[in-house]
């Protein structure tokens, strides 16, 4: 399978799967949540911590890494500065940014956030502030903030679901795509779980809940499909592998941000009863994607060895040094360009003070 089917594939199933997985709370939940509210609670807390770290492993262990190599093969000049870094720590400010935009236009956070709505002279929000006395989700006091609630929660969470299904669609070989894609979609499925459980705590109608849930199902799978386009255009190999690196540096710093901002941190101190079984949950999805990562990492290796005693590989290499050397020829070409130019503007300059 190539490239492009593999990823039109992966759009397919996790649009499949977010969908399933955000309605099926409106379904069975509703009764679950009146006779076994803590487990559910607890459960979903879980979940979310194993989801924050798939996220912490994919962003130190997959993204950064790749961002890396794509700048050092890049025709950028060669230099120490840790720019990938830089790039990640640029998306996580931008996100941040954006959040609290978000929050202090709408006055509405992610579900379960204790933040401080603007104008509430400090009060918490009703929800929040009677989840917190109760020990769990509790309905809205006002039913006409419902609708308005759940669009708002839609709107905070779409941006985060569309960079990470960008991320996906960004990616440039099969095993890389897939791997992306089982991190997202943990991660996102347990937050779609997550986001139909509030929304039948919090008492929205089921028409209004469909809606919600159905448009932020298709974000990441939206976001998937920019990322194909983007990566199937005519641009040059170099200008091209830079604006993705710059794009999954951007995206590595949006994973970060959820991951600590919005999941680990909000569920060892408001959900999760116990911050150890929180940080075993956590690591336990960690290594889940280490193991993934050493399997990937294992068959590339396999498939660069196999045939006519690593003859494959000797080939990639080759290619990866004449690629190389292009990029060098490249360089000193536009170098040599430039060095024309201000040449033939030094000569003018000297014609016209002749004259």
């Amino acid at each position: 399978m190539g490239l492009i089917a593999t990823k039109l594939v992966a759009l397919f199933l996790l649009a499949l799967v977010r969908l399933v997985l955000g309605v099926s709370p409106l379904l069975i939940v509703r009764t679950l949540l009146d006779t076994h509210k803590r487990q559910v609670e607890m459960c979903v807390s879980l979940c979310l911590c194993l989801g924050g770290g798939v996220l912490l492993a994919t962003c130190f262990i997959h993204l950064l890494p790749e961002v890396r190599s794509t700048l050092a093969a890049s025709f950028l000049p060669a230099h120490r500065f840790p720019l990938a870094e830089l790039l990640v720590c640029a998306g996580l400010y931008l996100v941040h940014l954006l959040d609290e935009l978000v929050v202090a236009v709408a006055g509405v956070a992610a579900p379960g956030n204790s933040r401080v709505s603007p104008g509430a002279s400090g009060a918490k929000r009703p929800e929040v502030e009677a989840a917190e006395e109760g020990g769990g989700l509790a309905p809205v006091a006002a039913g006409d903030e419902r609708p308005a609630r759940g669009i708002f929660v839609v709107l905070a969470l779409s941006f985060h679901s569309f960079v990470e299904g960008l991320a996906i669609g960004l990616e440039e070989t099969v095993s890389d795509v897939w791997f992306l894609f089982v991190a997202v979609l943990v991660h996102e499925g347990v937050i779609l779980f997550s986001v139909g459980v509030d929304l039948v705590a919090s008492g929205v109608a089921f028409a209004h809940a469909v809606v919600y849930i159905t448009l932020l199902a298709l974000v990441s799978p939206a976001g998937m499909l920019v990322g194909i386009l983007f990566t199937g255009n005519d641009q040059t190999v170099d200008s091209h592998s830079v604006t993705v690196a710059v794009v999954q540096g951007l995206t590595a710093g949006t994973l970060l941000y959820v991951t600590f901002f919005e999941v680990l941190t909000k569920e060892r101190y408001e959900r999760c009863s116990s911050g150890l079984l929180a940080l075993l949950v956590s690591l336990l999805g960690f290594l889940l994607m280490l193991a993934l990562q050493l399997i990937v990492t294992m068959v590339r290796g396999g498939e660069r060895m196999g045939g006519n005693g690593g003859g494959e590989r000797r080939e990639e290499e080759e290619e990866e040094e004449e690629e190389e050397e292009e990029r060098r020829r490249r360089r000193r070409r536009r170098e040599e360009e430039e060095e024309e130019e201000e040449g033939e503007e030094e000569e003018e300059e000297e014609d016209k003070g002749g004259r």
